[in-house]
């Protein structure tokens, strides 16, 4: 799960293809474990590291 979350942070493949990438042949299930684990969702991870990209992006500019 840890270089699912790396995977994530790339943000260069689709969160289906990240489960594929790290073993999972079915995305549901790769989904549910990762919230298990994390406690939220691969989508929400990604959404969750856009926005502190955005956040320390802008943070630099000042």
């Amino acid at each position: 799960m840890r270089e699912a979350r790396l995977l994530l942070d790339k943000n260069e493949k689709s969160i289906k293809n990240v489960a594929f990438a790290v073993g999972y042949n079915d995305y549901a299930y790769f989904s549910k474990e990762f919230k298990k684990l994390f406690g939220y969702t691969p989508g929400q991870y990604r959404k969750m590291q856009i926005e502190n990209n955005k956040n320390n992006h802008a943070d630099k500019r000042f």
